[in-house]
């Protein structure tokens, strides 16, 4: 009991803030066209014309992961992300074994938004989301919304601004709702002929403020070669081990076959893990 009330009073809604995509790069609010626009900023769904389904998969730390289910349908989209704990001994503050002797912790959070065109140039947009978070018998759950403005500079450049994870818990673990980790972001994202770039700021309500970067270059038609910042990360150094000199700094690769996109992403969380992501979309008309 008294590892499972640490775990609830350490983790709360905390999962909302972890990126499983490969595809992103940690970031990209103003990107645009790749089908995971819910995720990182609604309103670029008004620039949206195809629809695209995506999948991830980001093995975690100690054996933990995430994963993420999307559906676009060009100006409205469907989500899912989750977290997986694993198994955990179930022991009291003694290190008792207690009975059963293992517990689960799953985290889910579900949600559809959709884009506005306002102007040709200019667009907003939101999407509402439903958190369900168990561990062994506790259960908690949330709501909130995230909004967002993305404007198009030029054909091949855009700026955008988003308020991310806006709501509260509805029913707490144990006594205390929690707010969700809200936080404020703007970014920049260029396209080039074989090329793009974008660079996002966050700043989180609680925490400090952090800045990503992502950069794509294709060295051939169907393989793109992909590295990114974020230092966000910075919070795992532990100042021992080689480990720290790249904690933050990530690399990846892109294979395009047809409609389908495979994006791969490794990034050192400092000693705790090199953590790995594996992203999947497909275009479901060109």
């Amino acid at each position: 009991m008294f590892v499972i009330l640490l775990i609830v009073q350490a983790v709360g809604f905390e999962f909302l803030s972890v990126d499983p995509v490969a595809r992103r790069n940690q970031g990209g609010i103003a990107v645009l066209g790749d089908g995971y626009e819910l995720m990182y900023n609604a309103s670029a769904l008004g620039f949206a014309e195809n629809r695209i389904s995506t999948i991830s998969y980001f093995n975690y730390i100690g054996g933990t992961h995430f994963g993420q289910l999307g559906h676009q349908m060009k100006t409205i989209a469907l989500g899912a992300k989750y977290f997986n704990g694993g198994s955990l001994k179930h022991t009291d503050n003694m290190g008792n074994e207690l009975e059963p002797a293992t517990f689960g912790v799953n985290f889910i959070d579900l949600s559809a938004g959709k884009g506005f065109r306002i102007k040709e140039v200019f667009a907003l947009g939101g999407c509402v989301k439903f958190q369900y978070q168990r561990i062994d018998t506790f259960t908690a759950l949330g709501a909130g919304v995230d909004l967002g403005a993305t404007y198009r500079i030029k054909e091949n450049a855009a700026i955008g601004a988003v308020v991310k994870n806006l709501g509260m818990g509805i029913k707490p673990f144990i006594e205390e709702r929690e707010m969700l980790p809200l936080e404020f972001g703007v970014g920049g994202a260029v396209n080039g002929r074989n090329y793009s770039l974008y660079a996002d700021v966050y700043a989180p309500v609680e925490g400090p403020a952090n800045f990503r970067t992502g950069l794509e270059y294709w060295v051939l038609s169907a393989v793109g070669l992909k590295g990114g910042f974020n230092s966000f990360l910075f919070e795992t150094k532990t100042g021992e081990g080689a480990i720290d000199l790249v904690t933050g700094l990530s690399a990846g690769v892109a294979i395009k076959v047809r409609r389908f996109c495979v994006d791969y992403l490794v990034a050192p969380y400092g000693e705790l893990a090199i953590t790995h992501r594996i992203s999947l979309s497909f275009r479901h008309n060109l």
